[in-house]
């Protein structure tokens, strides 16, 4: 930016420019500093007459290659060094004032050092809050949300236009919190400082997640609830892992027939994991495969598999037989299905991960296996299900041998 001045006005300028808040450094057109008002001595921590008549270059280098630059009046940011030794950031905006047939460059300086640290700590915080594996929401002292993060939009299927301002629990209610509920929570909220819960929920679309739910009230000195600061972890899995277990267990102890049992856990699994299709074959005193249950997979594989003798041939004859679990990742192309790929890759079935089940005694009463639809290995997610579906089987096989003797 370039101004020309009357005669006689820069004087008025610069003893304006003295008066200001901001640091201002001025020289001539050969370099030399003409002026470094107040506020500049204070940056720098010097005094004004070991600069007047210096060298910007030399006096200030940093600032110097502001006044190098074209005096544009835009504003840009440097690194310069404080007298103390620290390093500091400043806002730099350069002007040209001509006057009297002279030229003046002045740049005028802000310190942003702190305003730049707020600025970074603040991003690396908003990185930290959308990184994490929790969805985080706050909200108001009226229980609207202000702040999602980027989990908490993946979980939930919220933009976060759409829910800013909204009562958190428009976003989070359904018929899974009762007023009961949402009246203890908010209980909760204005008595205790911190608590956490588990809660049943839905996202936009209507799908059902289990969250454990971590609350922390922020109150003002008056001890009234400012904001609220909610962290939310989805806990789906492990809901529905317990809830595959004790229904198991309940329908195992009212000895609900062993098909049914079966069946329960295909299904339940299936409903867990969408991937995958379940079987559960039985060893029988003939040393042959039978169907206990597999209530997705193709009829012309089930009635393949029925009365199968243990062999090195497909998945669940071989785990049987050895004893230990078989993965096929690749049914079409592996030498165990060369014989049996008409009954699976035509339904679709591409990868199969067949484990024995095995009585406390150490022995195979049974398989339990996953059907894939895509060339694949287990995914621990996978290995977990199959760990819990091996034992309730065991459980539910030896509850069935057990009531077979009292009969």
């Amino acid at each position: 930016m370039s101004e020309r001045l009357a005669s006689g006005a820069r004087t008025v300028v610069f003893a304006a420019l003295e008066q200001v808040v901001d640091a201002v450094v001025a020289c001539d057109r050969v370099g030399r500093v003409v002026l470094f008002n107040a506020a500049a001595e204070r940056l720098w921590a010097r005094d004004r007459a070991e600069m007047l008549g210096h060298e910007i270059s030399t006096a200030l280098p940093e600032l110097g290659s502001a006044f190098d630059g074209a005096a544009s009046g835009v504003p840009s940011t440097l690194t310069f060094e404080l007298r103390d030794g620290r390093r500091a950031l400043g806002a730099v905006t350069v002007s040209r004032i001509a006057a009297d047939g002279d030229e003046t460059l002045v740049a005028m300086v802000r310190d942003v050092t702190t305003d730049m640290g707020w600025r970074e700590e603040s991003r690396l915080l908003a990185t930290a809050a959308d990184e994490t594996d929790r969805a985080i929401v706050i909200t108001d002292a009226d229980r609207r949300i202000v702040y999602t993060n980027r989990i908490f939009t993946e979980m939930f299927g919220y933009q976060r236009a759409e829910i800013i301002g909204r009562p958190w629990q428009e976003t989070l209610d359904d018929r899974h919190l009762s007023p009961e509920i949402l009246q203890r929570l908010r209980r909760r909220t204005e008595t205790s400082s911190r608590f956490s819960d588990e809660l049943r929920v839905r996202d936009k679309s209507g799908r059902e997640i289990w969250v454990n739910l971590a609350v922390n009230a922020v109150r003002d000195g008056a001890g009234k609830v400012r904001n609220v600061v909610a962290t939310l972890a989805d806990i789906t899995r492990v809901k529905q892992v317990q809830i595959l277990q004790r229904d198991v267990l309940e329908a195992v102890a009212n000895d609900v027939p062993l098909k049914a049992v079966m069946r329960l856990i295909c299904e339940r699994v299936e409903a867990v994991a969408p991937e995958v299709r379940c079987s559960v074959l039985e060893v029988g005193d003939d040393r042959k495969l039978h169907l206990l249950a597999a209530p997705s997979l193709p009829v012309a594989l089930n009635e393949a598999v029925e009365g199968f003798p243990l062999a090195i041939a497909g998945s669940c004859p071989t785990a049987a037989l050895r004893g230990e679990p078989v993965i096929t990742t690749d049914i079409e192309n592996d030498p165990l299905w060369a014989a049996y790929t008409e009954v699976a890759v035509p339904f679709g079935l591409r990868a199969c991960w067949s484990s024995p089940i095995k009585l406390r005694d150490g022995r195979v009463a049974g398989t339990f296996a996953f059907y894939f639809a895509e060339r694949r290995s287990p995914s621990p997610w996978h290995e977990q299900l199959v760990a819990i579906c091996l034992h309730l089987s065991m459980l539910a096989l030896e509850r069935h041998t057990t009531q077979q003797h009292i009969a």
